[in-house]
This record gives structure tokens, sequence and C-alpha cells, in this order.
């Protein structure tokens, strides 16, 4: 099955993102996320599992996508509040 990014909905899981830091390559990109049940941020990269089951697909610049087993779309995380660029994104 082809799931688009375009498609994804909301993440309703307890799981926030702190921030990313995008780099050329998607396996070198980094998503800091903290799982609100546990109160240290966690550094992830692609294939990294969220939580108990979610696997992050894709890192963007205030996103990352999740695929949750036995769901037919994929889900986001989104950065909250974030309407002005951050320093260093010149875009």
């Amino acid at each position: 099955m082809n799931l688009s990014l375009d498609d994804a909905l909301p993440c309703r899981r307890s799981i926030s993102l702190i921030g990313t830091i995008i780099t050329t390559s998607d396996a070198t990109s980094i998503a800091i996320v903290r799982d609100r049940g546990n109160s240290e941020p966690q550094i992830l990269h692609i294939k990294d599992r969220v939580g108990d089951d979610a696997q992050i697909v894709a890192i963007k610049r205030k996103r990352i996508f999740l695929r949750i087993p036995g769901s037919r779309r994929l889900e986001y995380i989104e950065i909250p509040g974030q309407d002005s660029l951050p320093i260093g994104d010149f875009s």
C-alpha cells in the first residue's frame, strides 16, 4: 500500500514535536520529540519508533509523518505556533 503525505491526518497521540533539523539527506534529518508520558525529549530519525508502535516515515521543517500499524493513512505531528521562519531559514 502506497501512503501519501498529502493524505496524512493529524495525530491524536500524546506526542509533541519540539523541533526538526533538516539536512540534504533524509537519513540524517532529525526530529526532537517528547512523548507526554516521558519528560525527556528524544532525538529520532526516519524509521525510528515513537510511542509504542508508530514509525517515523518523513521529517519535514514543521512536521513529522508517522505510519501507524493497522491504519490506511499516515498521521502527522506539527510544531505548534510556528508562524514565522526560524533563524537560518531564508527560503
